[in-house]
């Protein structure tokens, strides 16, 4: 069996093309869990484990206008590999 905490990643401030509008910083955390049977392995993903609402971009879009790109919320993914 293997596990591993990815400790997380933090993200700095980022601006807009024009440095007029700036997201938030944010730290993001996952988790994996593995397991190995014969030539299977077996994987077990958990990204952005809290949750967490952030903004991964952000757009001057001109005339006073602007849109922002929200990050992925939690995602969890089985993965499964045959070695030979």
């Amino acid at each position: 069996m293997r596990n591993r905490v990815d400790g997380g990643r933090y993200i700095g401030t980022t601006y807009s093309d024009t440095n007029a509008l700036e997201t938030a910083s944010y730290t993001l955390f996952d988790l994996m869990l593995g397991f190995r049977a014969g030539a299977f392995d077996i994987q077990l993903n958990a990204n952005n484990v809290t949750d967490k609402d952030y903004t991964v971009a952000i757009s001057d879009a001109g005339l006073g206008g602007g849109a922002t790109y929200a990050g992925p919320g939690r995602y969890v993914g089985l993965s499964t590999t045959v070695n030979f």
